[in-house]
């Protein structure tokens, strides 16, 4: 019912880090890497199936990294 598609281009910032997520993403398609202090260089890659965002559901916390 509260559902919107949106599409990001290859190293397009979801959701910056400092910044609450607006709400929880699902990855239909490609890949989100995470990375903290430098967006450049990510720690984790988050693929098909995954989500992310869902703390925004929870808590009013800022994201501690970078989604892209």
């Amino acid at each position: 019912e509260n559902f919107n598609e949106d599409s990001f281009f290859p190293g397009e910032v979801i959701i910056h880090r400092g910044e609450q997520s607006k709400g929880v993403y699902f990855i239909l398609e490609g890949e989100v890497f995470l990375s903290g202090h430098a967006p450049e260089v990510p720690f984790r890659i988050l693929r098909e199936d995954n989500f992310f965002g869902e703390l925004c559901l929870i808590s009013d916390k800022k994201s501690p990294i970078y989604f892209m």
